[in-house]
């Protein structure tokens, strides 16, 4: 009798405990709020307008993303690292773009820059540290990952293992 008592006590906690931790998985971040279902997000989501735009720029513009997205599952060290990454991609690229007769030209013209001469270098050195970029994220980030759901489950399931 006191062994059934018992043994009910401890499936009781157990179910108390699941339920917590269940409660605590859904609270979301920004991320994970702004990639919700539709149906899901009518009943969970209670952010104004103001409020979503908000959690839109601090996860898209890159400099918010990496100082001011606080409940992301992505590094600081690794968002910097990132941010450097593409700057420097940016440049690297643009300056191959740039030859010896780009540069005659521009002296040949006293100086100054015909963007119209020089737009489509301009395109296609964006195009291509867009896409280097692009892959470098889907690589480095860990909400850009295609089965992220189960990423976040995981990872969130760890941080409330950790507190218990």
């Amino acid at each position: 009798m006191i062994y059934s008592n018992n043994k009910r006590m401890l499936n009781n906690n157990e179910s108390n405990l699941n339920k917590i931790v269940d409660e605590k998985l859904t609270v979301y971040n920004d991320g994970e709020l702004n990639d919700l279902d539709y149906e899901i997000a009518k009943k969970c989501d209670k952010r104004t307008y103001c409020q979503y735009y908000e959690s839109l720029l601090r996860t898209n513009h890159p400099l918010l993303f990496i100082f001011f997205s606080y409940n992301d599952y992505n590094s600081i060290i690794i968002k910097i690292d990132l941010f450097l990454f593409n700057f420097t991609l940016f440049y690297a690229i643009n300056a191959i773009f740039y030859n010896d007769n780009t540069m005659h030209e521009i002296y040949q013209d006293k100086g100054e820059y015909d963007f119209i001469d020089q737009l489509p270098q301009i395109i296609y050195s964006f195009l291509i540290s867009l896409l280097f970029g692009f892959l470098f994220e889907m690589l480095v980030l860990t909400e850009d990952v295609p089965n992220k759901q189960d990423i976040i489950h995981l990872v969130k399931k760890g941080r409330e293992k950790s507190i218990i």
